[in-house]
């Protein structure tokens, strides 16, 4: 991201990155290429539990 940010991004092609989704897109497969661990697309984290199970529910 700071390389987006300053300007020096490029893309494999050798062209400068301009939007932000492709910076991150980079990111994630450089990541994948030094064997880290990157979320999946799509998956939300899990609700908590404490709030789903009726936690605010007005007491009477």
């Amino acid at each position: 991201m700071h390389e987006f940010q300053n300007g020096t991004l490029k893309s494999s092609s050798g062209d400068k990155v301009s939007s932000k989704k492709q910076a991150i897109a980079i990111g994630i497969s450089e990541a994948k290429q030094k064997g880290l661990k990157v979320p999946k697309k799509g998956i939300p984290n899990p609700p908590n539990p404490v709030f789903t199970a009726g936690f605010f529910r007005s007491k009477k």
